[in-house]
């Protein structure tokens, strides 16, 4: 097979590309099945230059035509370009399947004249012969014609769409917007519920890793134990370290008396002389242990080793080298001590602490301030003669507490040293005269002990968990179905505020046979009934005194009665001999002071006038009585009453557990100004301070008493303190708070939802609005607890940072670490030693008195 080729664009050029003619065969080769070689023939086209470059086509066709119908066809030229494009046009456009009639001669040489509208002619119209007359024709075969398509191409032209719409209801852009809002708000509560579980069974996991890692622990020291009996090791060895330390622990007393000279305890332990006419058993003071280090005759050797050693200077290889030295001296010193005095933050070099070279250079005296070690150290009188103050109070039979003690050392150095309190140390700290200081002073400095009570643990019931649970499902219940607001949403807590804080306790010689106390057979207080809403509103306060006419009640010329009635405080009193609420106070409060404040609270929200409300209140045997639920129920239908669970106030009730804190020790720092105001204002009048009787009479004292509460209510009147209160309260082991926020949370609406399942007659319970009673009664909290608090010193607003920081209502009840005062800078206890002739002082209590207590427990 031979082909032939010319390029209409380059009539010189005759060679056919090698990549063309390949594909060619290649093409040629699959349709005859059997392998294809062009060979070039020399046969010449009758074809004219080409000078555009898109006639390409045109020029190809009108040649091939022209070669193949041997003159049939005109030949192409670039100036007959356009009239062969028209006639390719025509030829491709029209068939004769209805046009029988169109000729096979067509004349195109007046082609472009306009008696021809070629876009007006229709499928069947036919070119009249007359314009084909005497012109040039070109003869085409029928059958040629008869694979060229007279139907007209597909429009390429966009369809018209018809509009449908959605049988959807139209929403208003603004409540779109309000849907898409709300969707958005629903979707972050799913991602922080999701988050909260996450992080719920993190911590589940984490508590359920601890507990195996404890059993496995234990088990692993089950199997020690029976190994070791088996194999007849004991574990303690008592015996053998008494027998064989005796003589090391004179070696330490005998070098620490050496190495401490001033300490006040080897002072005692060296004077101490047997109890004369007393058969009681007396424990001897045993002499410290504690070896000074930093003495100049010891330090000296521990450098000289430690530069001995050399680099990393390794406590181990300190403590060779000085067993080396002196084995007798130094065999108590471990490397631990070693490492504590290394400043680690230069590892390349031996260099100590700043606190510790300050201990260097302070040698046997343990002070390292740049201050006296103590406030007295110039005013040695003014320690002696508040402490032959503090003797002729006892010789009088006045109970002496911290607080009375703490005013009238208040009050003594603020009229000779004023500057005391305003003064900075070394650290910027001042002097404030806190309870810790006072203990210090009397049991180190004077040579007195104190022995401070401790608050005592509520028992909570075994299943305590549960019934938290129970009563925290139930509120969420009656909040959801009353449709109650946080502001309706009331907890009140009595609460005993004593007159004369440590009553039954005082500061006293030893070796006495009688304590005598004035006032110790009654018990001087009053009750306080603290209310606070969800919302973070205080109620105003009920005070209860003792007594059964209006004279027992403050005077209204007393401080702080302006402040109290502007509070709206309620002063009652008891009509008994008992300072304890009864069923008349507690109608009263409810009648004057929390159905008042609902009724405002419905009309300030613009609630129904039926809103029902809630009281939440301890188990107590007056707010459970059948007496005080009728009348409730009878005046206050819409007044809903629930019960915290009983012995869990400590865990569930909010006044008890973010409130009452505060507002204790705003009292007694109250009583504490009087008493120092008091003795200052004796001071100044010229009383000596020897003679200066502090007024401690009943009359006295509740005068006073309106003032400490007016304080105590100044100091947690403040809406974050309350309802941090309400959230501290949780339940042990969930997500679940007595917050309005967990409260009315979708995890509590969940559990509601989970619970009505599976405890469905505890869950009909909870739908009856709170009317069944818990079983059993709460303890008294303050009868059975009546103890100082342990936050003396620290001011309201430390304490009030601590509760809000706290995570748990055991952190909210955390007493606060004091850091060091001024005073208290030294390593040694005191400048001042103990005289041998001065008789020491312990915390006794007075006979006790037995009697029946006011509040008595009975179960209806």
């Amino acid at each position: 097979m031979s082909y032939s080729f010319v390029n209409t664009l380059s009539l010189a050029s005759a060679e056919v590309p090698q990549e063309s003619l390949a594909l060619v065969n290649r093409w040629l080769s699959c349709i005859y099945h059997r392998s294809v070689s062009l060979s070039r023939a020399p046969i010449p086209f009758d074809v004219g230059q080409q000078h555009d470059s898109h006639s390409c086509g045109v020029a190809v066709l009108s040649s091939m035509a022209h070669f193949v119908l041997s003159g049939g066809f005109p030949s192409w030229s670039q100036s007959t370009a356009s009239e062969h494009r028209l006639r390719w046009a025509l030829l491709l456009s029209y068939r004769p399947l209805h046009a029988q009639t169109l000729p096979l001669v067509v004349n195109l040489d007046n082609i472009l004249d306009d008696t021809v509208d070629i876009d007006s002619m229709s499928d069947n119209t036919c070119i009249p012969s007359e314009l084909f007359k005497d012109k040039p024709t070109l003869e085409i075969a029928q059958h040629d014609l008869a694979s060229f398509s007279l139907t007209p191409p597909p429009s390429t032209a966009p369809r018209q769409l018809i509009q449908t719409t959605l049988p959807f209801k139209l929403v208003p852009p603004e409540e779109r917007s309000q849907l898409y809002r709300l969707r958005s708000i629903w979707q972050r509560e799913e991602d922080q519920d999701m988050l909260d579980r996450m992080r719920l069974l993190d911590t589940q996991k984490q508590n359920e890793r601890r507990i195996q890692d404890c059993m496995r622990k234990r088990a692993e020291r089950k199997r020690k134990r029976i190994a070791q009996k088996e194999l007849g090791i004991s574990k303690r060895k008592e015996d053998n370290t008494l027998s064989i330390s005796a003589v090391d622990r004179a070696i330490r007393h005998e070098i620490s008396a050496l190495s401490r000279p001033f300490s006040p305890t080897n002072a005692t332990a060296a004077r101490q002389a047997p109890l004369q006419g007393s058969s009681r058993l007396k424990t001897p003071t045993q002499p410290t242990q504690r070896i000074n280090w930093c003495h100049p005759l010891i330090w000296p050797l521990i450098e000289k080793a430690a530069i001995y050693v050399g680099y990393p200077w390794s406590p181990q290889a300190i403590i060779n080298r000085l067993l080396e030295v002196d084995p007798k001296l130094f065999r108590s010193l471990r490397p631990q001590r070693i490492s504590q005095w290394q400043d680690h933050a230069f590892p390349d070099e031996l260099k100590w602490k700043t606190s510790h070279e300050r201990s260097i250079k302070a040698g046997i005296r343990p002070t390292t301030s740049k201050q006296p070690s103590g406030i007295f150290h110039n005013r040695p009188d003014l320690a002696d003669m508040i402490e032959r103050k503090l003797l002729n109070l006892r010789n009088a039979g006045m109970p002496l507490g911290p607080t009375q003690i703490r005013g009238f050392i208040c009050g003594v150095l603020k009229h000779h040293m004023p500057e005391l309190f305003t003064r900075p140390d070394a650290f910027g700290r001042t002097f404030r005269c806190s309870e810790r200081f006072v203990r210090h002073f009397l049991s180190h400095n004077r040579g007195w002990s104190v022995r401070k009570g401790t608050r005592a643990a509520q028992k909570l019931p075994p299943n305590y968990k549960t019934e938290l649970l129970h009563a925290f499902l139930c509120l969420a219940c009656v909040v959801r179905d009353k449709v109650i607001p946080a502001s309706c949403i009331v907890n009140a807590d009595q609460t005993q505020v004593l007159f004369n804080p440590g009553d039954g306790k005082t500061w006293n010689p030893s070796g006495a046979r009688q304590v005598n106390i004035i006032g110790a057979d009654d018990k001087r207080a009053f009750t306080l009934l603290v209310a606070a809403s969800a919302f973070g509103n205080l109620l105003p306060f009920q005070a209860i005194y003792a007594g059964k006419s209006t004279r027992s009640l403050p005077h209204c010329s007393s401080s702080g009665f302006l402040d109290a009635t502007k509070h709206g405080f309620r002063l009652e009193f008891s009509g008994t001999e008992s300072y304890w609420a009864n069923f008349t106070t507690m109608c009263d409060w409810v009648s004057h002071t929390l159905a008042p404040y609902f009724r405002e609270m419905i009309k300030a929200n613009s609630l129904p006038v039926d809103q029902r409300c809630m009281l939440l209140i301890d188990c107590w045997s007056v707010h459970k009585s059948l007496l005080f639920r009728l009348w409730l129920k009878e005046n206050f239908s819409w007044i809903i009453m629930l019960y915290i669970p009983a012995n869990c106030t400590g865990l569930f009730q909010p006044c008890d557990v973010g409130l009452q804190r505060i507002l204790k020790l705003a009292i007694r720092n109250s009583a504490h100004s009087d008493i120092m105001k008091e003795t200052l204002d004796a001071l100044e009048s010229g009383v000596l301070a020897e003679q200066i009787v502090n007024n401690q009479t009943l009359w006295t004292l509740c005068n006073r008493s309106l003032q400490w509460i007016v304080d105590g209510y100044d100091a947690i009147n403040d809406e974050a303190i309350v309802k941090k209160a309400f959230s501290l309260c949780a339940v042990p082991g969930t997500e679940f708070n007595l917050s309005y926020d967990s409260l009315t949370s979708r995890a509590a609406l969940r559990e509601l939802a989970s619970f009505s399942q599976t405890n469905a007659a505890k869950y009909h319970e909870f739908t009856l609005g709170g009317e069944q009673l818990q079983d059993g009664w709460e303890e008294d909290p303050e009868e059975m607890r009546d103890v100082e608090d342990g936050d003396g010193g620290c001011t309201v607003s430390e304490v009030s940072i601590a509760v809000l920081r706290a995570a748990t209502a055991s952190e909210a009840m955390r007493p606060i670490h004091i850091e060091d005062e001024p005073e208290f800078e030294s390593e040694d206890d005191s400048i001042y030693r103990p005289c041998a002739s001065r008789p020491r002082s312990i915390l006794a209590r007075a006979n006790p008195v037995l009697r029946r207590s006011s509040r008595r427990r009975t179960k209806i």
